[in-house]
């Protein structure tokens, strides 16, 4: 005991209380995560099961369909297809689209002018 040297600490009640306090709410949040990764992880194994069944099914779905791909008969395609598919194009026209000459502002008074002699004779 003489290479050791023990220390004293004095608190006051006070400080004791709230140093007890703080020591008993981390112990809660301790139990609290505890239960936490506790849960995360049963979830976890629920989740890896359900994964691993769904792969068995998606695996026995695929081999029906490929059994009923092997069924069905094989359809033979037209020589047309066989070789390098052209497509076909449709002849294409091509628009002409007169010029306006002077621009909007001539051919909107143009149309106004008309419209004016169409109400003058009727």
């Amino acid at each position: 005991m003489d290479s050791e040297k023990i220390i004293h600490i004095k608190f006051e009640n006070s400080e004791a209380r709230e140093a007890k306090k703080s020591v008993l709410l981390t112990e809660a949040s301790f139990i609290k995560m505890h239960a936490h990764i506790k849960e995360f992880l049963e979830l976890r194994k629920k989740e890896l099961r359900n994964k691993s069944r769904m792969n068995t099914r998606i695996k026995k779905v695929i081999s029906n369909i490929k059994k009923l791909e092997n069924l069905n008969p094989k359809i033979q395609k037209p020589k047309i297809l066989r070789k390098h598919p052209q497509e076909r194009h449709l002849p294409t026209r091509e628009i002409k689209v007169r010029p306006i000459k002077g621009g909007l502002e001539k051919e909107l008074s143009d149309i106004q002018q008309r419209l004016k002699l169409l109400d003058k004779k009727f």
